[in-house]
This record gives structure tokens, C-alpha cells and sequence, in this order.
């Protein structure tokens, strides 16, 4: 498959898993946790990135931007992997993932409903990020392909 293609799949993917993680939360009514909002930006950044390089293929500034890509994925990867360990109780749940009391509408409105160990969303019994870091994984490892190809 060419990279140019390839690249703007990923681009395609990283920008719609953005864009569907937001409407499942407000119209389907799915809470998410503080780790769900990072992994969707990072859905998007590595989407943005993505497009770049494939617009700038086969450029010497698209390997540059496909190097941002496989950071961004393997970012991506990272949390994503941190997520699932903490919905496995496999590490304690950080400060930051608890749900903390509301003194004000205001601070209500700001937390989320749901902390980072609970699981909104499976597929087959498995949590979605889970799913996560094996996709941007394997993102990472083609962008890191084809930043070794030769133009």
C-alpha cells in the first residue's frame, strides 16, 4: 500500500475516533474519565500529524512529520496502556481519576462523572482502551516504517 494513502487512513481514523469518542459521550450518553478525554486528543493530534505527512509525502519535511506522528502514537499507546492497567486494578487509581465532591455548580460541572477505573464502554468484555493501544501501536510501528522507507 503506498504511505501516502496509508497516512491519510490514519489521519482519517485518528480524526473520526475524536470526533465519534465526543458524540458517543453526548448524545449516547457514555460518561468518560479524565485518561478517555487524553486518549481522544491524542486520537486527534496524531490524525492531524498524520495528514500532514501524508500531504507532505515524499517530501523530506513529511518524515519529520511522520516522526511527530509515531511520537504521537506511541504516546498514545502509553496512556492508553496505563488506562487498561488501572481499569485492571493492575496499578491504584492516581489522584487526578478520582471523582471529588463539588462545593459549587461551577466545580460540578468541571469534574467528571466517572473515574478512570470504571469502564464505560467494552467490546467483547475487553475495555475499549485496551483496543486503544493496540491501534496506536500499530500506527506507530507504520509510521515508523515508512519513516525508514526510502522516498
Amino acid at each position: 500500500m503506498y504511505p501516502r494513502i496509508l497516512l491519510f487512513l490514519m489521519a482519517f481514523v485518528g480524526i473520526s475516533g475524536f470526533l465519534v469518542g465526543f458524540a458517543l459521550e453526548l448524545l449516547e450518553h457514555f460518561p468518560a474519565c479524565i485518561l478517555c478525554h487524553v486518549e481522544r486528543w491524542i486520537f486527534l493530534a496524531g490524525g492531524i500529524a498524520s495528514f500532514f505527512a501524508g500531504l507532505w509525502w515524499p517530501r523530506f519535511s513529511s518524515k519529520l512529520a511522520c516522526g511527530v506522528a509515531c511520537f504521537t502514537w506511541l504516546g498514545g499507546s502509553a496512556v492508553a496502556l496505563y488506562h487498561s492497567a488501572i481499569q485492571f486494578h493492575l496499578l491504584p487509581l492516581p489522584h487526578f481519576c478520582t471523582i471529588q465532591e463539588a462545593d459549587s455548580l461551577d466545580s460540578f460541572l468541571k469534574t467528571s462523572s466517572i473515574s478512570c477505573d470504571q469502564r464505560s464502554l467494552e467490546l467483547f468484555g475487553i475495555p475499549v482502551p485496551l483496543y486503544l493501544a493496540a491501534l496506536f501501536t500499530v500506527y506507530a510501528l507504520l509510521c515508523l516504517r515508512m519513516m525508514r522507507k526510502k522516498s
